[in-house]
């Protein structure tokens, strides 16, 4: 019997592809195939490029926090 650790993170892949199915559905089946592939692929990439990030905020974060303290500090 095996039991997976991971079960949330599954679960939340699935949901986030299931948007994808929900949105090309109606497209003939290579179409929505290659659709869903194509979005996984670039949420993929997004993911490397977030890794990539060795600051404690995410860059928008960030800029927000810098614009909302040069505002306090004037």
């Amino acid at each position: 019997i095996y039991f997976f650790t991971n079960l949330h993170t599954t679960n939340n892949f699935i949901v986030y592809v299931y948007k994808f199915i929900l949105g090309a559905k109606d497209k003939l089946i290579l179409t929505c195939v290659d659709t869903i592939m194509t979005k996984i692929i670039q949420r993929i990439a997004q993911k490397k490029e977030a890794k990539k990030v060795i600051e404690p905020l995410c860059p928008k974060i960030q800029k927000k926090l810098d614009s909302k303290t040069e505002l306090c500090n004037r």
